[in-house]
């Protein structure tokens, strides 16, 4: 089946999306489910009604599954030589739970596989965390302040050499830098931000265990009692 040859040698899901293109699929991608349609359908069909395993959120994670310690040699998130606390504690263990950090992936929660398709972002906000010591939001902001009075800083240079010298090189020098330092700012909201729906995620994830390991509990007894 197409999907599953696109699947089998997709690193990521923009590039399953193109395979499937290159088999003469087309998408319609801006929507809340994904649909997609080939040349001799008439219409195009949700990826979710195609049945079990084939919705968006199952596909990026097999894409993602055979091919997660390749994901990991890649990067430079670090296995702890020291006890990790605040936010790197925090990610490790968002990483370890989306089956990242493990020889054997179990089974990732329905409540962290939902954000599967944002997994090379958490690995680069991990990265991110590791590279530059911070463990606190606080830390976090402590770090952009700097950075977002050199923005400002260098606006204002920019403003004054558009009336002065406005093709000079310094101006493509300056919005240079500013991409640079904009990248680190948003980087850094957004783990700020997303730090906190990953620990609500986290806690999820422990109460769904909870309860099937005591439903499981329960029906091991009834089985005992027959």
């Amino acid at each position: 089946m197409d999907i599953r040859d696109a699947i089998g040698v997709s690193f990521s899901w923009s590039q399953f999306v193109k395979e499937m293109e290159k088999r003469g699929y087309t998408w319609k991608l801006n929507r809340k489910y994904p649909a997609l349609k080939t040349p001799d359908m008439e219409r195009y069909v949700r990826l979710r009604s195609l049945g079990k395993g084939y919705g968006e959120a199952e596909i990026r994670e097999k894409i993602l599954r055979p091919k997660i310690q390749q994901v990991y040699g890649k990067t430079q998130v670090q296995f702890p030589k020291r006890k990790l606390t605040g936010l790197q504690k925090l990610y490790f263990s968002y990483l370890y739970r989306m089956g990242v950090l493990q020889q054997k992936p179990k089974r990732i929660s329905y409540a962290v596989r939902s954000d599967i398709r944002k997994l090379d972002l958490r690995i680069r906000q991990m990265e991110f965390l590791q590279k530059e010591g911070i463990n606190t939001r606080e830390e976090l902001a402590a770090y952009r302040k700097p950075l977002e009075e050199q923005v400002l800083s260098l606006m204002k240079e920019r403003r004054t050499l558009y009336r002065k010298e406005p093709g000079g090189m310094r101006i493509q020098e300056i919005n240079g830098e500013l991409k640079e330092l904009r990248k680190k700012i948003r980087l850094s909201q957004q783990i700020e931000i997303q730090s906190k729906e990953m620990e609500e995620r986290l806690k999820q994830a422990k109460e769904q265990e909870q309860i099937q390991e005591s439903s499981g509990k329960q029906r091991r007894e009834e089985e005992r009692k027959r």
